[in-house]
């Protein structure tokens, strides 16, 4: 089993013969729900309706299977979906790194989810828990650079989503972005994927 492997292997993310080239379905992993819930389920409030895809996409970042997320619908917000740091003051200042809250916040009923596939829903998720997995490693004044420069920088803004797609590719999502890209074209995605060995 894809978690089972990667249980006691947190240094595997990087390999190809972990992650081979996986087209999730509903079908197939619905019966194993409570296994990934009893491993990467723990701390997380996550919808219903996404569930099954979100513990897909977290069994792929050991770091993030105990970490504190949380999904939040709105219906004013810029983007479709989003990963973002908690910026409450206990979080900022009196919580180890560790112990930081992490949102991802969705648009209701946004197309953009709800018209994609299943294996394309697991793809995006993963994109997001890759901003997730990157804020993990953070200093509360790192969170403030990358926010600032986020809002301000368009420039920025590109360069650090292709870097959330590499780092995406590496854990294990390519073949989730090439059936769906998010940011990098689908050529740059095969090359990158080749660099890494998921591809020949």
């Amino acid at each position: 089993m894809l978690w089972g492997s990667i249980a006691g292997k947190a240094n595997a993310q990087y390999s190809p013969e972990t992650y081979p080239n996986e087209i999730y379905t509903q079908e197939k992993y619905a019966s194993k729900i409570d296994s990934l819930r009893k491993l990467c389920g723990h701390r997380k409030k996550i919808p219903q309706e996404f569930e099954l895809q979100t513990l897909l996409a977290i069994s792929h970042y050991p770091d993030l299977y105990r970490a504190r997320i949380q999904f939040i619908y709105r219906k004013k917000v810029q983007l479709p979906i989003a990963a973002r740091p908690a910026m409450g003051f206990l979080d900022l200042f009196f919580r180890f790194r560790k112990g930081r809250q992490y949102k991802i916040v969705m648009r209701t009923n946004t197309p953009y989810m709800l018209n994609r596939t299943f294996d394309e829903q697991v793809g995006i998720i993963g994109h997001e828990l890759a901003h997730i997995q990157f804020y993990r490693h953070c200093s509360s004044v790192g969170l403030f650079r990358v926010g600032f420069c986020y809002l301000t920088s368009r420039r920025y803004r590109w360069r650090f989503e292709l870097d959330t797609d590499q780092r995406a590719i590496d854990f294990g999502f390519g073949h989730q972005l090439l059936r769906f890209p998010i940011y990098m074209y689908s050529r740059d995605i095969k090359a990158y994927m080749k660099t890494k060995g998921f591809l020949k």
